[in-house]
């Protein structure tokens, strides 16, 4: 996405990089186990290895914003809507802080809640 137009040339910043970004914040994020590809069938969900994480992320673009999908796996024990919560405030934050993109809706999909 172009968002900064100077004249001494423009600045992209690509899908797969705030994929990235946002796959390395939730990583982070207290209660988050993993991630899951959403292109898999439903009732197959795998746990994403570290460096294939962002494919549990999707950017898409709206206008001038940038919006995000995103598929985790969740610890049992946690308060889902809180972990939900705080996992969309960090993202919005960091992207915010890190891109300086405007962020439209973020999207938290909750596939498992891992028991062990």
């Amino acid at each position: 996405m172009e968002f900064n137009k100077e004249s001494r040339g423009q600045i992209q910043i690509s899908d797969t990089a705030i994929s990235e970004i946002v796959s390395n914040v939730s990583s982070k994020c207290y209660g988050v186990i993993g991630f899951v590809n959403p292109s898999l069938k439903e009732g197959i969900i795998k746990l994403l290895h570290r460096e294939h994480q962002s494919k549990g992320v999707i950017v898409s673009r709206d206008k001038d914003k940038v919006n995000i999908e995103i598929h985790v796996i969740v610890q049992y024990g946690t308060n889902l809507k809180q972990v939900a919560n705080s996992l969309r405030d960090s993202i919005r934050f960091n992207l915010e802080k890190l891109t300086s993109l405007p962020i439209g809706k973020i999207d938290i999909n909750i596939q498992k809640v891992n028991i062990k």
